[in-house]
């Protein structure tokens, strides 16, 4: 699974054994005649058997067959197989800036769009190198019972110590944090880009001492869990897994977050030629992604994904029609140009 990380990450995590024979098509080394093989390069992790049975079960009898690599798609290895002549994977789950990246590089093919609908895709989430696979969200997250049910509805509530006191759980980078304290100090969704990195940096100042930084998301759960903070920005999949684990204590609130898109890009030279793009739309279907869902909480990229997500689960779907209208697109863009330095910057404020 692409991490949401320095914009050089990938976090997700794919596929296992599918159902009896559909399943067949998922192993390596086994594909029919007729076949296509279109080979996979995904993260191994807790996402990948739900994975692998669902798109087993959607790509049986199409005339693709997908194989899975899980030793994990690294930019790097994809340049080493293109320079060497000896790609092996079709497409690979990277962020966007990695495909973005590896394309203008000449390490990565343009996604086709005639064979990949944009509009299978949430408008912005159509790149020239990579397509949306999946989403998640850098949201508020909250402990009920420790704020006496006085929770944060926006991120101006959560710089607010004085009304809801305790500490504050935040992501060790600037993704996500940057986005909430501008949002937190006034400036509306659609100006939050390009980022005043100093109109941010000293709003970040306001908090600093009611802050806890996290690493890694299974930290950011321990944090709330162990009731060492009582609200924070955690990747949307960690507040959701955290409100599931009991209901009556977490919580999380859409409002001010930040849209973070995984993508599926396309090393150059690929063996399945152009037979990657109709693999990828497949991987795209509405209802595919609505059932990945469901047993992943990867959110859809593809709206239309909706339809097929029961309305109880609608409140923790970062790609619910509601919720993307109170969230902001990451740009991707400005992290490729500005993430090493401002990070640097980052880094020194905290520490200080």
């Amino acid at each position: 699974m692409v991490k949401p990380t320095e914009l050089r990450s990938s976090r997700r995590q794919l596929l296992k054994a599918g159902a009896a024979g559909a399943a067949l098509l998922a192993l390596p080394g086994i594909v029919r005649a007729e076949d296509k093989k279109v080979v996979v390069a995904v993260w191994g992790g807790p996402s990948a058997d739900a994975m692998k049975e669902i798109y087993g079960q959607a790509f049986a009898g199409s005339g693709i067959a997908l194989e899975f690599d899980e030793s994990g798609p690294e930019p790097a290895k994809i340049r080493a197989m293109v320079e060497a002549g000896q790609v092996s994977w079709d497409v690979a789950d990277l962020s966007v800036a990695d495909s973005i990246l590896l394309g203008k590089a000449g390490m990565a093919r343009p996604i086709d769009y005639t064979q990949v609908p944009k509009d299978s895709v949430l408008p912005g989430f159509a790149y020239e190198f990579a397509v949306a696979s999946y989403i998640f969200s850098s949201i508020i997250s909250f402990d009920k019972k420790a704020l006496g049910g006085n929770v944060p509805t926006s991120w101006a509530d959560v710089w607010n110590i004085e009304k809801f006191p305790g500490k504050r759980a935040f992501r060790k980078h600037i993704e996500g944090v940057l986005e909430a304290a501008l949002i937190a100090d006034g400036v509306p969704l659609d100006k939050v880009y390009p980022i005043d990195e100093d109109r941010a940096f000293a709003k970040l100042k306001e908090i600093l001492p009611h802050v806890i930084f996290w690493n890694s998301g299974s930290e950011s759960q321990q944090l709330m869990r162990d009731g060492e903070t009582v609200m924070g920005n955690l990747w949307s999949t960690r507040a959701t897994q955290l409100a599931n684990e009991d209901k009556e204590r977490f919580g999380l609130d859409f409002a001010g977050g930040l849209l973070l898109p995984a993508s599926w890009g396309v090393p150059a030279k690929n063996p399945a030629g152009d037979a990657v793009f109709p693999a990828i739309a497949k991987m795209l279907d509405p209802e595919v992604q609505a059932k990945v869902y469901l047993k992943t909480n990867l959110s859809p990229s593809n709206p239309a994904a909706e339809k097929f997500i029961p309305a109880e689960f609608a409140p923790f779907n970062p790609t619910s029609a509601d919720n993307v209208a109170k969230q902001v697109p990451v740009d991707v863009q400005w992290y490729i140009d500005n993430q090493e330095r401002v990070q640097t910057k980052f880094l020194e404020l905290i520490a200080a």
